[in-house]
């Protein structure tokens, strides 16, 4: 059986790509060992869920709904993810890192409520990636 169509929400950092690259990563997430054509798809950009948090999650749920409409059958997945030492919301956020990650985690879980709300057939993920040292801490939401 195929592993389900994925929508991953990432920031468009560059190093994740080789993250998200890693075999460890990818099954940590859920992921097939190996990215493959039409099995996932990345919304990417500047601190990740960032602009799409709050009143822009309307714009999240269609493109993320309309991914899975097209690719995934009406269902599939959603991994939502945040990561250490991410610019925008460095950017965005003042404070200690502690300060920063408890917003990027205040985020995910608010966006992981309204999304499941919103596209009751996906399965919804929240992650925080760690760049340094490597690893993935999942987050209950």
């Amino acid at each position: 059986m195929a592993a389900p169509f994925t929508v991953v929400v990432r920031c468009a950092d560059p190093r994740l790509e080789t993250f998200l690259l890693a075999e460890h990563h990818r099954s940590t997430l859920g992921l097939a060992p190996v990215r493959v054509d039409l099995g996932e798809a990345h919304i990417a950009n500047v601190g990740g869920l960032l602009p799409l948090a709050g009143a822009e999650v309307p714009r999240l749920v269609h493109d993320a709904g309309l991914l899975l409409r097209l690719f995934g059958g009406e269902s599939g997945r959603i991994v939502l993810t945040a990561h250490s030492s991410c610019g925008g919301y460095l950017d965005a956020v003042e404070g200690s890192d502690d300060t920063v990650r408890a917003r990027q985690e205040d985020d995910l879980r608010s966006t992981a409520h309204r999304l499941r709300g919103a596209i009751p057939h996906a399965v919804v993920d929240c992650y925080y990636l760690n760049l340094e040292p490597e690893c993935i801490d999942a987050i209950e939401a």
